[in-house]
């Protein structure tokens, strides 16, 4: 019986083998019909194909690394709007989540592929286990669904699930197929993020020029390239916003990322020369958020790394994170004479109605709350509602507070997913943090911390889901699943036998 299984199963490998081979002859032989650069365009695909199909073996490495690196560019996005909305109304709607396609959703489609080669195909993975987070983001998922059925708006309900669905299949990818091997590229991506968006960042601020970069690229607005992003109370003064829609939100992700290298700096095992190639790049990463001019951001952010440190020191018993503290505050006095007044300036001259403006849109998000209590308004459809429950005649715009967001938009229920989410994922990455003090743990109590900074800075701004924000902070949660167990058997996790894995 063994036999006839392994013939039937050689059989069908062949068969299939031929019959793609004959219906690609059959699509190839219109080449030849084709002006001269046309056809040298088609054979030049079919070896790079051919090419590409030698190194088969470490596809799916190239991929994930590459989608590493391309986080910064996942606001690059084309989206797909619903024509009853203006262009003002879009720039606010993005924040919820709406249908789009950019760079990261091709990578999305050749992880998954290459995934679902090595599981059906070639036999050499198992099926992903399941975890006690899975059930988590399944429950936020099904909120989504329960709270379209009466929504307002259902194409931008239905776009907010979509949006949710995309970055959780990046959660589960990364969660399940990440290893030790990988873990290196992971920092190096980082580190590439943080100089890059802080020399762009830079070059805004000081030039004016390119301001809503991303925002011409890939929200598609014609104008929106030359737009300046002024701060209320410091006249023409230029906030930074990198490869991202929004000052905040590039503050935001500074904040989400500065961890890692700064941690890395304070590790007394780590090389010489790697130390200080990590001090350099989180002091590139603090002027970045400085240029941000985001409170938020500042105030998460000086909370998240002075607990870094904190912990550093208890759970390593390091005296480094001592040292480090020494350095960033001689540094931090040093330059004094050009930080303390802008950051005097942000915080005295901002205009008090600025600050009472939130203070009413937290009564109108409750407000709309209290009409849908457990599965919200609908994902996406806060805007909608605000134009039918406003009594306070407010700007539209998202309420600054993510979970009265969450809590208007999905209901009760959202808001329980979201903590559980968070604080499930902050109780992993401390435990393995405590647990191991290899790179696996500092990468887990750089995630912690990361985490940590993203859910104080939701306290008072409304860009959780500006999609490079959102995927980063799905990828640190990923993290806290795949780093407790990683390098226990990396093998046996992708089914080959030197811990390499094939397409």
């Amino acid at each position: 019986m063994e036999g006839i299984l392994r013939f039937a199963r050689n059989l069908a490998r062949q068969s299939t083998i031929v019959v793609l081979a004959t219906l690609f002859a059959l699509g190839l032989y219109q080449v030849w019909d084709l002006s001269w650069r046309w056809f040298l365009v088609a054979v030049g695909g079919v070896v790079m194909v051919a090419i590409a199909m030698c190194f088969a073996a470490i596809f799916a490495d190239f991929v994930l690394v590459g989608f590493f690196f391309a986080l910064p560019l996942a606001s690059f996005d084309k989206w797909f709007w619903s024509p009853l909305y203006t262009t003002v109304q879009r720039g606010n709607l993005v924040y919820g989540g709406v249908f789009g396609l950019g760079l990261i959703d091709f990578v999305l489609i050749a992880l998954y592929v290459s995934w679902f080669y090595r599981i059906f195909v070639a036999r050499i993975q198992p099926l992903p286990r399941l975890y006690f987070v899975d059930l988590i983001v399944a429950g936020s998922l099904l909120v989504h669904f329960l709270g379209a059925i009466g929504a307002q708006d259902s194409f931008l309900a239905y776009g907010g699930i979509e949006y949710l669905l995309k970055h959780l299949m990046f959660y589960f990818y990364v969660s399940r197929n990440l290893r030790s091997a990988h873990l290196p590229w992971l920092v190096a991506a980082i580190c590439f993020a943080i100089v890059g968006e802080a020399g762009f960042g830079a070059y805004q601020h000081w030039t004016g020029k390119l301001l809503g970069f991303a925002l011409d690229k890939g929200a598609g607005s014609a104008t929106s390239l030359s737009y300046q992003y002024s701060i209320p109370g410091l006249g023409n003064t230029r906030r930074a916003t990198g490869t991202l829609y929004d000052s905040h939100a590039f503050g935001n992700y500074m904040g989400m990322l500065l961890p890692v290298p700064y941690l890395l700096f304070m590790t007394p095992w780590m090389k010489t020369f790697l130390r200080w190639f990590f001090g350099l790049v989180a002091a590139a990463g603090f002027l970045a958020l400085i240029l941000s001019y985001s409170r938020s951001a500042w105030v998460a952010s000086a909370v998240a790394l002075v607990l870094a440190t904190v912990l550093a020191v208890i759970i390593w018993r390091e005296a480094a994170g001592i040292v480090v503290a020494a350095v960033v505050t001689f540094f931090a006095i040093g330059t004094s004479p050009w930080t303390v007044k802008y950051i005097y300036d942000r915080f005295a001259n901002a205009p008090i109605g600025t600050l009472t403006s939130r203070f009413h849109q937290y009564e109108v998000a409750l407000t709309i709350w209290q009409r849908f209590p457990f599965f919200g308004t609908g994902p996406n459809n806060y805007l909608n509602a605000l134009r039918r429950y406003d009594y306070l005649w407010l700007k539209e715009l998202p309420v600054h507070d993510v979970m009265l967001q969450i809590l208007a938009e999905n209901g009760l229920f959202g808001l329980l997913c979201y903590l559980a989410l968070i604080f499930t994922a902050l109780k992993r990455l401390f435990l393995t943090a405590w647990a191991r003090n290899d790179l696996a743990g500092r990468l887990a109590l750089a995630a912690f911390i990361g985490v940590f900074s993203g859910f104080l800075d939701g306290f008072t701004d409304p860009l959780f889901r500006e999609p490079t924000v959102f995927v980063t902070f799905w990828v640190f949660v990923s993290l806290a699943v795949a780093l407790p167990t990683l390098g226990r058997d990396d093998s046996v996790a992708t089914g080959t036998a030197d811990g390499r894995q094939a397409a």
